[in-house]
């Protein structure tokens, strides 16, 4: 099961991101939630230190109660296998997030094309899944 967690606080930029998941997600046969948040709650909290599914993050660096950079520590202090990808109006903290040393697959710019550059990423994302759940045998 891959659990998505879309946390943005505008509507239009969660239900878009939703519905590029949905699309992308229809062909495969794979099992997968979409939980989406305009801030963080206990909700989030307990999905990021629940360890048994297998995790896509797409965040928002600006949001009301905490900074997205924040939560993907958070992430990362549980969870070194989930997928985090930033979307964000906020591109100029791309360099304050790569220093803070938390894996991002991608930072996404919410003011360049970002419809596409969200779905390639996704993509990635279950690429990168996908080989990971490969067992190899010599």
């Amino acid at each position: 099961m891959i659990n998505f967690i879309v946390l943005d606080d505008e509507n239009l930029i969660r239900d878009t991101t939703k519905k590029i998941i949905n699309k992308i997600m229809m062909p495969y046969d794979i099992e997968y939630c979409i939980n989406v948040f305009n801030d963080y709650n206990m909700e989030l909290k307990n999905i990021i230190e629940k360890n048994s599914d297998t995790k896509i993050y797409i965040l928002d660096i600006e949001l009301p109660s905490k900074s997205g950079i924040d939560i993907a520590r958070k992430i990362r202090e549980k969870d070194w296998d989930s997928v985090i990808i930033f979307l964000t109006a906020h591109y100029d903290l791309g360099l304050e997030a790569i220093k803070n040393r938390l894996m991002l697959l991608d930072f996404i710019s919410k003011f360049n094309n970002y419809k596409e550059n969200i779905k390639k990423t996704i993509e990635l994302a279950l690429k990168i899944i996908d080989k990971k759940k490969s067992l190899n045998f010599e």
